[in-house]
């Protein structure tokens, strides 16, 4: 099954909507006049926060799901056996919690809103309605923690291992796991482990910058399918071939370089020539006819630019004119891999 870059667009902006949708969740609380008896928790159905509150609520897990759906497609060749669990302990938590919300929304509203109008066979049984909606909603809150742990959990395990930008990821995933961890140690009675102010701070923290990262990592938009990664990145001459080609008159594939498609490969570290490109075997590169040039090496994930540009004709070039550049090259190679 292929997944086009539009998909990954699209999961990477509803993480980064979902951020804000965290950030709502978190502070619109704050704003919302005080329930302090039963009266009150029934007037609030009328304050706009509160049903701003509700409805951010109900479409957080939409997003979030979406974007989880990303990152486990993107991952589900490399640990299927952690990003598909993961994704489904994901969907367990949205849907829950999505039910939750529309519970909120088209049952326990509503009541509250017959409530307020008076209407006596509310009234009459408006507490016992509560009771039941409380109890409802307290297991499902229970039961979407868990989820929330368990799909955090596996998806940390497994963008740990890939390094880089997905490593910093994997770690917030950990983060979001082990406050989730502490929640559930508090709802089954246990004590909590950090101070309110530490715990109230670290969430808004940790939440909206991991979801902002997942939809900017550069790992979750492949443009190329892997087998297409790897007939580009590895070489696709014969020895023939490399023994033959010729570039302005000189052989250039003959010691020390392949050719995948478009790139030059480095096959022999000790016999390439830097001013092709110059690293460990797999390093990319290719050199511009006026000057520029560029390598990239995956065995020490280091990549050197070097741009300039000469006001010469190829002719002149031929007769050695303006071949200087070449030498600048190779100097910028020796000093930007140098080891001290």
């Amino acid at each position: 099954m292929r997944f086009t870059p539009a998909f990954y667009r699209a999961a990477a902006l509803c993480s980064i909507a979902s951020a804000l949708t965290t950030l709502g969740l978190i502070f619109l609380p704050a704003m919302l006049a005080p329930a302090d008896d039963f009266a009150a928790r029934m007037a609030r159905v009328n304050d706009p926060v509160y049903e701003l509150y509700a409805w951010t609520y109900f479409t957080h897990p939409f997003l979030v799901v979406t974007a989880a759906l990303g990152v486990a497609m993107r991952l589900r060749r490399e640990a299927a056996s952690l990003v598909v669990p993961g994704l489904l302990a994901f969907l367990l938590w949205g849907a829950t919690e999505a039910s939750q919300q529309a519970l909120t929304l088209f049952a326990f509203n509503p009541w509250r809103i017959a409530w307020l109008a008076g209407d006596p066979d509310v009234r009459a049984t408006m507490e016992a309605r509560t009771a039941m909606y409380d109890g409802l909603w307290n297991a499902m809150y229970f039961l979407l923690i868990v989820g929330f742990l368990i799909a955090n959990t596996l998806y940390a395990v497994a963008m740990w291992p890939r390094g880089g930008l997905s490593r910093v990821v994997g770690g917030f995933y950990a983060a979001a796991a082990a406050l989730t961890l502490q929640i559930i140690v508090v709802e089954v009675g246990g004590a909590q482990l950090l101070p309110d102010a530490v715990d109230f701070w670290l969430y808004p923290l940790i939440q909206p910058l991991a979801r902002t990262l997942i939809g900017d990592t550069p790992n979750g938009t492949p443009l190329l399918r892997p087998e297409t990664l790897a007939v580009m990145t590895s070489n696709q001459l014969t020895p023939e071939q490399r023994a033959a080609t010729r570039l302005l008159g000189r052989p250039v594939f003959a010691e020390g370089h392949g050719y995948g498609m478009g790139v030059a490969v480095v096959l022999e570290p000790e016999k390439a020539d830097p001013r092709r490109c110059r690293g460990g075997v797999g390093t990319l590169g290719w050199p511009g006819a006026y000057g520029s040039w560029w390598q990239a090496d995956p065995n020490d994930g280091s990549v050197l630019i070097f741009l300039t540009h000469n006001m010469l004709e190829l002719q002149q070039m031929m007769r050695g004119i303006g071949l200087g550049v070449w030498e600048a090259i190779v100097e910028f190679h020796g000093l930007a891999t140098a080891r001290a």
